[in-house]
């Protein structure tokens, strides 16, 4: 049933990201400074976070959206990336819980690695308004 659950949540997450980029276009290409960082918390957080449990994963969500839109604090370019990588990081393993949804977990997985500190920043800017 929890299963079941979890995969209904990011279904929606990724139909909700789907349209995001819809509407604001294509995501930028990360720059190779911004990739070298995302390899270098793969490789450090990969077993962490592939033993992390749904409750983890929700903490970990929640609190990336949590300081994301907090008015008064902005995320370093190392926390935003530690964020966003292991976020898709769990795709990796919802890959192996959910075989027949492949496809789908990694549209999701790129998604989150697409996103890029110089668009949050764009994003922080645009709350001051």
């Amino acid at each position: 049933m929890q299963r079941i659950k979890l995969f209904f949540i990011f279904l929606s997450l990724a139909i909700v990201i789907a349209v995001c980029n819809l509407a604001y276009g294509q995501a930028k290409k990360l720059s190779a400074d911004d990739k070298l960082i995302q390899d270098s918390i793969y490789k450090v957080n990969k077993e962490k976070v592939m033993d992390f449990s749904m409750k983890d994963f929700e903490e970990l969500f929640l609190n990336y959206f949590h300081k994301r839109n907090d008015t008064k604090n902005v995320l370093t370019k190392t926390d935003f990336y530690t964020y966003t990588v292991q976020i898709s990081m769990y795709y990796d393993r919802l890959a192996i819980l959910y075989p027949g949804q492949k496809q789908v977990v990694e549209e999701n997985k790129e998604r989150w690695l697409e996103k890029s500190y110089e668009d949050y920043l764009q994003y922080k800017e645009s709350q001051k308004k």
